[in-house]
């Protein structure tokens, strides 16, 4: 994936952060869904970008919303043409995911 810029939403909504986030790794706006909470979630800027290094693309599905909680479902599509499931919880603070609890199902 390439390295590109998107400008988020703004929103602070848990379901439109989220999906912020999978939109901005789906165009290579890496810098974006760091901000995004990417930071939370991995331990530095480069590891971060490296564990979508075989995903070409990823669709989120939101399944439900409680307070700064969002459970959704994850599709993502590897360079060979796989595509791995995940489910999680997502906890967005202030507009950005803060903790993430994910499941990896198929």
């Amino acid at each position: 994936m390439t390295t590109a810029t998107t400008t988020p939403t703004g929103s602070t909504r848990p379901d439109a952060v989220l999906s912020d986030y999978f939109a901005a790794v789906n165009t290579g706006a890496f810098r974006t869904a760091w901000q995004l909470g990417g930071r939370n979630l991995a331990g530095d800027y480069d590891t971060f970008v490296a564990g979508f290094d075989k995903t070409t693309s990823t669709t989120v599905t939101v399944l439900s919303v409680d307070g700064a909680a969002v459970t959704a479902t994850l599709e993502a599509r590897q360079t060979d043409g796989t595509v791995r499931r995940f489910r999680g919880v997502y906890t967005v603070t202030d507009g950005a995911i803060t903790k993430a609890t994910v499941t990896r199902t198929g």
